[in-house]
């Protein structure tokens, strides 16, 4: 038996489904239940609070994957984003080594990096994270990495770049799409002075790939992951790759570090997404992770690069949503 947390999330739907075609025995577990939940995945409502819940959510499991949390407040306060993310997730392994869980893997983020100088951020990069979510996420790594010192819980982390495909309702991510669409002129595609910061993205299919290919590794204890795409381009030329794609002719304006932040100030009493902290992370600073160890210890590679990625979902969009 599998246990997935967090099954509504877009990564959590892609390792549901393939975990349900290799003809596994899976339980959900999230606040609600999905709408396009397959036939057969047993399901359990709830949150990472409650630990009675959680220990009967993991009897007769042998794996967990961990994707459930808050990836920023939005209508909830940062107490309680904190105490989903890092209490919830303590909570969880607990209920997880008392009901003699094998193998626990836990999605983590690239933004424990933070502002690296080190590019591309290797395992050992120094990590500084900038965003709650970072944050959250680092104290949870370090929580994790000290509790299979005293416990023989195989625990394994992943520190994937930005996620996006079809399906995707991340804000940073949608926000660039909006704007990349060019429908009118209030639609345009933000640039940093020169376009030559690069940020890596990920494909839920390829996140996918590389936690199964983890689990079905033996070995692994406590090693840590990074997963990204290919070649990534700077962007002024991931945007003209993208446009050239889709055919195309988003407008694009090059805006200041300064002026992101002032509309920051402005758009924030109104809980709006745009200049959020982590979109302008996104607009203005380079993510890249090293790769390379993860394609070693699990034969893992990318399918997808950046303009492959943008292309995909900005296609779904317009014709699903749109």
């Amino acid at each position: 038996m599998i246990l997935l947390t967090g099954c509504n999330t877009l990564l959590g739907k892609t390792v549901l489904n393939k975990l349900v075609e290799k003809g596994k025995k899976v339980r959900c577990y999230d606040m609600y239940r999905p709408d396009d939940l397959p036939e057969g995945v047993e399901f359990i409502s709830g949150d990472l609070l409650g630990q009675r819940q959680l220990l009967n959510a993991c009897q007769e499991v042998e794996t967990v994957y961990h994707f459930m949390d808050i990836t920023r407040t939005g209508k909830k306060s940062r107490r309680y984003m904190k105490k989903v993310n890092i209490q919830g997730s303590k909570n969880l392994i607990f209920a997880a080594q008392k009901a003699k869980v094998k193998k626990f893997l836990f999605l983590s983020t690239y933004s424990v990096y933070g502002k690296s100088k080190e590019l591309p951020a290797t395992v050992g990069s120094a990590k500084k994270p900038v965003t709650a979510y970072g944050k959250d996420k680092l104290k949870i790594e370090l929580f994790c990495q000290q509790f299979i010192k005293k416990n023989p819980m195989m625990i394994n982390i992943f520190r994937p770049a930005l996620i996006m495909g079809p399906g995707v309702k991340d804000p940073v991510s949608l926000l660039t799409l909006f704007m990349a669409l060019g429908m009118d002129d209030a639609n345009r595609l933000y640039m940093a002075p020169g376009g030559k910061n690069r940020f890596q993205l990920l494909h839920p299919d390829d996140a996918a790939d590389a936690l199964l290919k983890a689990d079905a590794s033996p070995s692994g204890q406590g090693k840590i992951f990074n997963i990204g795409s290919d070649n990534v381009p700077f962007r002024i030329d991931e945007i003209e790759g993208v446009k050239k794609a889709l055919n195309i002719d988003s407008p694009v304006t090059t805006i200041s570090s300064a002026k992101a932040w002032l509309l920051s100030l402005i758009f924030r009493p109104v809980e709006m997404t745009y200049f959020t902290r982590d979109f302008i992370f996104y607009l203005f600073q380079s993510s890249i992770l090293d790769c390379e160890e993860t394609k070693s210890l699990l034969g893992w590679s990318p399918a997808k690069d950046n303009i492959a990625i943008l292309t995909e979902t900005v296609e779904w969009y317009k014709k699903e949503k749109m």
